[in-house]
């Protein structure tokens, strides 16, 4: 008798032996669904069931600084388009896995408006801005910050 009683215990833990591992396996094939769908949805638009180009974010965000008066811009660059084609090496768009766990960061140098100019500048001598923009995957601005700077670095940057 003993050595029946003893086989439905070992037959009930193995049964829920195999049921925790049923809900190990099924929870972790959850959580790794949810890191690949974070991984992939972070740059992609869901409202336009697409990515953004870099290019667009940097029209959205050179958009927005010339609606604002920031930036210094004349009857030949006052448009996205036109301001492109007068400085070629302005912008980027960079995505780095730690800064902001890889959204879309765009990267604007512009000379600042007068008014900037004497609002940054306590010495006088800055006449640029770069300004840094972490965007979502649907081009709203997430979060910026940027410095007064002297001069632009000559870098080339591209827009694709």
């Amino acid at each position: 008798m003993k050595i029946v009683h003893e086989d439905k215990n070992q037959s009930s833990i193995q049964k829920l032996s195999k049921i925790v591992k049923d809900v190990i396996s099924y929870i972790l094939a959850l959580v790794l669904i949810w890191l690949i769908y974070i991984e992939v949805s972070k740059n992609y638009c869901f409202e336009q069931h697409r990515e953004l180009t870099d290019k667009e974010y940097i029209s959205i965000v050179l958009n927005s600084l010339l609606e604002s008066g920031q930036m210094q811009s004349h009857s030949w660059d006052n448009t996205v388009e036109s301001y492109l084609a007068h400085h070629p090496h302005c912008c980027r768009v960079f995505r780095s896995g730690s800064f902001y766990d890889g959204a879309p960061v765009v990267d604007i140098t512009y000379e600042m408006s007068d008014e900037l100019k004497k609002q940054t500048s306590k010495s006088g001598r800055a006449t640029h801005y770069q300004s840094l923009t972490v965007m979502t995957g649907c081009g709203k601005s997430f979060d910026s910050t940027g410095e007064a700077i002297t001069s632009p670095k000559n870098e080339v940057h591209s827009i694709n």
